[in-house]
């Protein structure tokens, strides 16, 4: 499996994990503001540049990429950072090898099947097979922004949605309806009680996929974790505000180093 990826900056390895059906220009908005790691963006199977097999979408073979991502670059330790169905990866990394885990930052993500976000994810799933993705997303947005988003800066929606239009690596309609099934199947609950490290857990206080409510049971899970509502953001908060995950992702680096991991 050859995953398409790219390493910038030096410093803690930190892996950042995108949403469903994304690659790594969902963090490209950040990367020139990121505190100082060395970090690692990529492509999952099925997406991007990578590889695209015909099966092998399940979260725990995503989350086996991603540490064969980091043998292949020779990185044992690292910080996670998961976005959407990207933290539900970072918890199943963190399960599989608590061992290789330095810190954790998970943003706008669940713990457990919600027959809300079960339909929600289902109906998504057919969309895609069924429309542009230009107009995919347009829908999506509906329910990733805050309608507040949309009055403060709707070029900034536009300009996202453009760009997602023009994107040529969105996953095949077969294929994305696997992730959405495996985004339906996870259950994190009980992987991370093991785990010792800086850890945050960031949401949108309007966001209507993954609450603050379950956001709350999710950190409930991580030993330590910090639990940050963003008031009037929704789970599109990686792009509603970026101060916020970089802020949090500097306090985990922080810990980090003064931890000596």
């Amino acid at each position: 499996m050859q995953l398409a990826f790219r390493r910038e900056g030096e410093g803690e390895p930190v892996l950042f994990l995108p949403p469903l059906g994304g690659t790594h220009a969902a963090f490209n908005h950040l990367r020139r503001r990121l505190p100082p790691c060395q970090a690692i963006l990529f492509d999952p199977r099925g997406s991007g540049a990578s590889d695209r097999p015909a099966s092998g979408y399940s979260v725990q073979q995503a989350a086996a990429d991603g540490w064969a991502l980091l043998d292949g670059l020779g990185i044992g330790q690292a910080v996670l950072v998961g976005v959407s169905f990207g933290g539900a990866v970072a918890q199943a990394m963190a399960g599989t090898h608590p061992d290789r885990m330095d810190g954790l930052l998970l943003i706008s993500t669940w713990l457990a099947p919600d027959a809300h976000r079960s339909e929600l994810v289902r109906v998504w799933a057919e969309l895609y097979e069924r429309l542009p993705v230009g107009l995919f997303y347009r829908e999506v947005h509906l329910w990733t922004f805050a309608p507040a988003l949309y009055e403060r800066s709707e070029a900034t929606i536009r300009r996202l949605q453009q760009g997602l239009a023009l994107e040529r690596g969105h996953p095949d309609r077969a294929v994305f309806r696997q992730m959405a099934e495996a985004a339906l199947a996870f259950d994190g609950r009980g992987l991370l009680a093991g785990l010792r490290v800086p850890a945050r857990v960031l949401v949108g206080g309007e966001d209507r996929v993954t609450p603050p409510k379950e956001a709350g049971r999710l950190a409930a899970q991580v030993p330590g974790a910090e639990l940050r509502v963003v008031p009037g953001r929704g789970h599109g908060l990686v792009w509603e505000d970026p101060d916020e995950p970089l802020q949090a992702l500097a306090e985990v680096l922080n810990a980090v180093e003064v931890s000596g991991r």
